[in-house]
């Protein structure tokens, strides 16, 4: 480091090299900023400062505040240049985390453009990176590529009718004014940013942008609060006046009836102000509650991130609608980055954790370039964790662990972990790539998001320290045998909470990869078509439909549905580089037994195996069934089961209680407008009525023999000290 430019917020450092070059201090990390200061008081005393140490103390999993991190099993390092090293992280306690409040935010905005993102000493950066980073030139390249396709299709237009899917007109608006921001800094061609105001122009030409869907409302705003922040100087007069009240009307207005549980104002609809609203309440909106008696959810925390990211680009061209804006995102955005404690998992599900994190990193980004920092969330407890347990989460065969109503296997926002190993360094996660031309349709950030986001930590390939997630009190569990191995074991189990509105009545469940497989499976959510089906309606009317009832899921089924306000955590874990297990103590969630426990160990080796075991008494007399959806060919004899899948095979066996067997059976069957269920086998062992303590064991294994496996209760899996 060579010194600091106060005038532009921006450190200057020398590469070993020889290039010089300005970093903005809104893209370094806590840990970065703190050794850019004390080198700076260096310079100018004259006397030493200590350097970072070249190989930080901390895991690539931070464990959670007075949690003992397991031990280090690394992976195989993967071709390429390596990451720099992982920095030190000092994590906030969720605990003691003090919630900014709406005044915070907005009192020290700078007044200069562009600030959303990127400042423009942060493009800067970027374009100093292209110079010696191949990846980012022709990452480039694919976005301009992409451009070009955009300039040849009409600007985005208005599409009738409810919007299903998460490829609305509002996340192509975020697309289009994304890959076009980046071109316009980069590339500087004038067509850029010609379409850009275009853009602007048309998406404020709609009718309304969907008052009663106001997670599309929110991407609309978020789209043209870039668009303001990036483009505002080629605006007349005109055109901002008429723009500012149209995105107070028809979109800040209605994510602040959102959060406050009111319907979307008249006016959102075109209709003159005071004017009677015939329009049914949108099917978004949270009931009206007393602030802090309610959780955050995904929905909000979208609806949240828009207004936040409307108040930071319109504070000086609109400081009524954006005090009114941040007023009531304050109001839920702390609380919902809470959620992510202690283990950095969305409550809801994996999927919709990636969803809530792609827009709060949007505005954690916006105000460490808008105000100087993120006012400490970036290192809150849960958010220094999220990077490794988006790594974690995804199995040996490709597919995420997509419990609860997640309609995907597959995390779709990836340029999230880019920008949280700039954060936190990279947890073990392979370096970015050059992506591939994209089509004026995309939705979200897109390949504009990697290239925004991209830092050191992303662009290099990273090196796992452990095989296994666990965090104590955490919701989820993952353990592997190997990295960097797609024939490997693996191996995720859940607790979590049965009264979240988008929760499946699953505490247990569990997948199950092996050979580049995945062989247990989670049936996803049910169509919403379904009546009953969503999420905050008839709860007895929802878990009475087979995906969402316990008798979907691979878990104990114990004659009844678990119970809705059940909860469950990872009670007990232990990592090693031979073995790594996890109990889950699911008591909470049946009403027919106490004490139920379900422990899953991976054991590494030469020929690793799973083990799955369940231990519970039961309070009275009741039959007991443990159940694992695959889609596998299943043949069973007796206590053996042998499941087989693109050419491989999985060796499953029963090795307690003594005389358990398995069955194959079909699930129910499912007429129209139910999902189907084809092709989806339920390996079954079924236990008659009895009382008192029981153990149910299962091995599985790819080893031409299954293993004799010791067992031993789950009470004595943990060593003792």
């Amino acid at each position: 480091m060579l010194g600091v430019d106060t005038a532009t917020a921006s450190v200057k450092i020398k590469t070993k090299d020889g290039r010089e070059f300005s970093v903005p201090i809104a893209n370094l990390s806590p840990e970065d900023v703190t050794y850019a200061k004390a080198k700076w008081e260096e310079l100018k005393s004259g006397a030493p400062a200590s350097a970072p140490s070249a190989t930080p103390a901390a895991p690539a999993t931070p464990a959670a505040p007075g949690a003992t991190p397991p031990p280090a099993a690394p992976a195989p390092a993967a071709p390429g240049k390596p990451a720099p090293p992982r920095p030190a992280l000092t994590v906030l306690p969720a605990a003691k985390f003090k919630i900014p409040s709406a005044t915070e935010y907005l009192r020290s905005v700078k007044k200069v453009r562009p600030r959303l993102l990127q400042t423009a000493e942060g493009w800067a950066y970027l374009k100093s990176m292209m110079a010696s980073d191949p990846v980012m030139t022709k990452m480039l390249e694919n976005i301009k590529a992409s451009g070009e396709k955009l300039l040849e299709t009409p600007e985005l237009t208005r599409v009738y009718g409810e919007q299903r899917s998460t490829v609305t007109p509002g996340s192509k608006a975020i697309y289009r004014i994304a890959q076009l921001g980046v071109l316009h800094y980069m590339d500087g061609d004038p067509r850029w940013k010609d379409r850009g105001v275009k853009e602007l122009n048309e998406l404020c030409n709609f009718p309304d942008w969907y008052p009663d869907e106001a997670e599309v409302t929110a991407d609309f705003v978020i789209a043209c609060s870039l668009a303001w922040d990036w483009f505002r100087d080629g605006l007349n007069a005109q055109q901002v006046t008429k723009m500012k009240q149209f995105i107070s009307e028809k979109g800040v207005d209605v994510l602040v009836a959102h959060l406050d549980g009111e319907p979307p104002p008249a006016t959102a609809r075109g209709q003159q102000p005071g004017a009677s609203d015939t329009k049914a309440k949108p099917k978004a909106a949270p009931k009206k509650k007393e602030e802090g008696d309610k959780e955050p959810e995904a929905a909000d925390m979208a609806v949240a991130s828009a207004a936040m990211i409307a108040g930071l680009a319109f504070i000086d061209d609109d400081p009524a609608m954006a005090k009114k804006a941040v007023d009531a995102a304050a109001k839920v955005f702390g609380r919902g980055m809470l959620r992510f404690a202690p283990a950095g998992i969305w409550p809801e599900s994996m999927e919709q954790g990636d969803v809530v994190m792609d827009y709060a990193v949007m505005v954690l980004q916006s105000l460490r370039t808008a105000v100087g920092n993120d006012f400490g969330f970036s290192m809150l407890e849960g958010i220094p964790q999220s990077g490794a347990a988006r790594m974690q989460l995804v199995g040996t065969s490709g597919q995420l662990f997509n419990y609860g109503d997640a309609r995907s296997a597959t995390l779709s926002r990836k340029w999230v972990s880019s920008w949280l190993a700039g954060m936190h360094g990279n947890p073990g996660i392979p370096a970015v790539t050059a992506g591939a031309v994209q089509g004026p349709d995309t939705a979200f950030l897109g390949l504009a998001g990697f290239f925004i986001y991209n830092n050191p930590h992303a662009a290099g390939q990273g090196v796992a320290d452990t095989l296994d997630y666990v965090v104590p009190g955490g919701s989820v569990a993952a353990l592997r045998s190997a990295w960097n191995d797609r024939n490997a074991l693996y191996v995720a189990v859940k607790g979590g909470d049965n009264n979240e509105p988008a929760a499946q009545l699953d505490i247990g469940s569990f997948v199950l990869d092996a050979g580049g497989q995945r062989w247990a499976v989670e049936l996803g959510a049910e169509s919403d078509r379904v009546s009953g089906a969503k999420p905050g309606g008839d709860r007895a009317k929802r878990y009475a439909i087979y995906r969402e009832a316990t008798e979907g899921q691979n878990t104990l089924y114990m004659g009844e549905n678990q119970k809705l306000d059940g909860k469950s955590t990872i009670s007990s874990q232990l990592s090693t580089p031979e073995r790594g297990f996890a109990i889950v103590d699911m008591s909470d969630a049946y009403s027919a037994a106490k004490d139920t426990l379900r422990g899953v160990m991976m054991v590494r080796g030469a020929q690793p195996y799973v083990l799955i075991q369940d231990e519970y008494k039961l309070k009275g007399s009741a039959p007991v069934i443990w159940s694992m959806h695959t889609r596998a060919e299943v043949a069973v004899n007796g206590n053996k089961a042998t499941l087989t899948q693109a050419k491989q095979t999985l060796t499953m066996q029963v090795i307690s209680p003594e005389g358990a067997t398995f069955t194959a059976e079909d699930p129910p069957e499912q007429k129209e407008p139910l999902g189907s269920l084809n092709g989806v086998k339920v390996l079954k062992i079924t236990l008659p009525a009895s009382k008192g303590e029981t153990r149910i064991a299962v091995v599985a294994t790819q080893a031409p023999e299954v293993p004799a496996v010791p067992l031993m209760p789950l009470a004595e899996w943990t060593p003792k000290k």
